[in-house]
């Protein structure tokens, strides 16, 4: 499995990724991404997340088969800077590849509207071979790319040791290359920060009716509006004379990343 993305905090994709490096035929799991997260609270949130599941994957990995990699560039201060990775595709095998606007977090699987494509090697044995070398050919691309050397190399590498690690290892080097990555965060940061674990659906969607009854049944009606707070909302009022009352119902699509509602959300 070959990934790219800016993020890592999904523990959906986490747990599939733990079951599986638990399994004696565990299948090599490299991910690359940007070694900081940009500005302070990406890294006081979604870096700590990304270091809690990559700790959590290097306990569950006892054949060593899990890495996380970074791209790095000569000229860049390290430590400081990093080259940033903003994509979002992933590899497995030669048989599916999906390249897309989905990251590897929470609201991508759960909650916001994302749009992938995915190539899947599928039909005949004629079409079975071309489809699989062109997504070959795409992984190859992709880190071709950040190591500085050709698509043709990175092939004949995979071909001769019959590992992603053992290939990308042997065509490291110090300028333009991947290195590994390994994430950290403080006891202190890391006790702050919420899993953000999201419920399943069904059981937010009777908590939300159960709470748009609970209005109801007191005097509330939703105000009908199509526009910026109909799309915001629901809000809800009513009069209690001569004075208007306004309600609104905490959903996940109102809290920010430290798991509180967004205080543009209070201000509208």
């Amino acid at each position: 499995i070959f990934a790219e993305n800016q993020y890592f905090t999904s523990r959906t994709i986490a747990d599939a990724f733990a079951a599986r490096l638990a399994e004696t035929d565990a299948p090599e799991i490299a991910l690359l991404m940007p070694a900081n997260q940009s500005g302070w609270l990406e890294t006081s949130t979604m870096g700590v997340l990304r270091a809690r599941l990559h700790r959590r994957l290097r306990a569950a990995d006892p054949r060593n088969r899990y890495r996380l990699y970074c791209p790095t560039l000569p000229w860049l201060d390290d430590g400081d800077e990093c080259l940033n990775v903003h994509s979002k595709v992933f590899a497995i095998d030669d048989d599916l590849f999906s390249v897309g606007s989905a990251n590897m977090s929470n609201r991508s699987m759960a909650f916001d509207t994302e749009c992938n494509l995915a190539i899947e090697a599928r039909g005949s044995p004629e079409d079975l071979a071309r489809i699989r070398l062109a997504i070959a050919h795409m992984r190859n691309r992709l880190l071709a790319e950040h190591l500085a050397t050709s698509p043709q190399a990175v092939d004949a590498e995979l071909q001769r040791r019959g590992s992603l690690h053992a290939a990308i290892r042997a065509l490291q080097h110090t300028g333009r290359s991947l290195h590994p990555l390994n994430p950290t965060t403080t006891p202190e940061l890391d006790a702050l920060v919420p899993d953000q674990a999201l419920q399943g659906r069904s059981k937010m969607h009777d908590k939300l009716k159960a709470a748009n009854a609970a209005l109801a049944a007191d005097g509330w009606t939703v105000m009908d509006d199509d526009g910026f707070i109909g799309l915001v909302g629901p809000f809800w009022h009513r009069m209690i004379a001569p004075v208007p009352e306004y309600a609104l119902i905490g959903q996940d699509k109102h809290r920010n990343r430290r798991g509180v509602v967004q205080g543009g959300v209070v201000m509208t």
